[in-house]
């Protein structure tokens, strides 16, 4: 759905209309970079993690081969598996974050030509807004966890 840009005569509503479509592009594109997320196993077949690009580990499996394995091999194993799902997942992110980046330059550039006071504003939201989240303080916090806990199983 688009909004009523007709006030802004057939030029101004069309760049308003695309300027609004990318928008919708962009909001879409963040939400499937959050959730990207990657599945590694190991080369022993010992152990498969499943974590997500923002670093959640959704699933640690535990297979039969990890019957062979001492507890400091395993661990050290579930460690280096883990760290390369995140690898993965965090790869999958960037490259998705390049085609945001993109989409991002091309509502700039529309801007920059149409309105260039609206591209400064937009780039110096853009600065503010960028980087980690804001922390959540205690009062924010519910009792519910947000994430599905890990799960071990043995196969």
């Amino acid at each position: 759905m688009t909004g009523d840009y007709s006030r802004f005569g057939s030029p101004g509503a069309e760049l308003l209309n695309r300027l609004a479509e990318q928008a919708r592009n962009l909001s879409e594109m963040v939400e499937e970079v959050e959730a990207l997320e990657a599945e590694v196993t190991d080369d022993q077949h010992a152990v498969t993690v499943r974590c997500t690009a923002g670093g959640v580990v959704q699933a640690v499996t535990i297979h039969s081969a990890a019957r062979k394995l001492t507890n400091q091999v395993l661990g050290e194993l579930i460690t280096a598996t883990t760290n390369s799902a995140f690898a993965q997942a965090q790869a999958a992110a960037a490259a998705r974050a390049g085609e945001y980046h993109a989409a991002q330059r091309e509502i700039n550039e529309h801007l920059r030509r149409h309105d260039p006071a609206a591209a400064a504003a937009l780039t110096e939201l853009t600065a503010k807004i960028s980087g980690p989240p804001a922390p959540v303080t205690s009062d924010e916090q519910d009792d519910e966890p947000r994430y599905r806990r890990p799960a071990v199983f043995d196969d």
